[in-house]
């Protein structure tokens, strides 16, 4: 991804966009999100054992670029996106 380009995230059909690609030194593979902007790819039903809270920290996600997120409105995103 090119930094600074806008992007959409999808997860099992949850979709999430407007976001910015901002180039970080993470690990290949991996991505870091806001929340509450990110909160619709984390699945009610994807929560720790004891606590209950959503397991948001290994949520599998894809990263479509700004060419490819011109599709269908995504159904949530960061606000003004």
């Amino acid at each position: 991804m090119a930094g600074g380009s806008c992007e959409r995230v999808v997860r099992r059909g949850r979709r999430a966009g407007g976001f910015r690609a901002v180039e970080y030194p993470t690990p290949a593979g991996c991505a870091a999100a806001y929340f509450p902007e990110a909160n619709v790819l984390v699945p009610l039903d994807h929560t720790a054992e004891v606590s209950n809270t959503p397991v948001s920290k290994s949520v599998i996600i894809r990263v479509d670029p700004a060419a490819a997120a011109a599709g269908p409105a995504a159904t949530a995103g960061p606000p003004g996106a």
